[in-house]
């Protein structure tokens, strides 16, 4: 545990799914499907499995959930130099929808005078589940 200068503390280490697995006396795969959807576990389970959790702070990891998945819930965005002041609000209704439709939105910036190559590679990097662009690419 670590204290920071308001009194408020934290713990120093993430707690991981095999944490939380250890401390409710079940098997990481059953901490993963208490947090999956549509997934059957005893109610006696998962009321175990959420109290180690809150013990713990535990929150899921959804990067390595992607790696199962193949999905990483995430929808790239990328813009140019904006070229209007009703960018910043533009986003955050784009935001707004993009979370409502149960993604996060990734925001990627191109520069008027680059083609795209490297931010192309960057987008596949992170492997989002779709792109939306207000840049032409060559």
């Amino acid at each position: 545990m670590v204290t920071i200068k308001d009194g408020r503390s934290f713990l120093s280490t993430r707690a991981t799914s095999h944490g939380v697995a250890r401390l409710a006396g079940v098997s990481q795969s059953t901490v993963s499907r208490v947090y999956q959807v549509q997934t059957s576990v005893s109610k006696a389970t998962r009321l175990r499995v959420e109290a180690a959790a809150a013990e713990l702070n535990y929150v899921p990891n959804r990067v390595a959930r992607s790696l199962t998945s193949q999905r990483s819930g995430m929808i790239a965005v990328v813009i140019t130099q904006p070229s209007s002041r009703a960018y910043p609000e533009i986003l955050f209704y784009l935001g707004a929808e993009i979370e409502a439709a149960g993604y996060r939105m990734l925001v990627f910036t191109l520069p008027a005078d680059e083609d795209g190559r490297g931010l192309i590679q960057n987008l596949l990097s992170y492997h989002v589940d779709g792109i939306l662009s207000s840049a032409a690419f060559d």
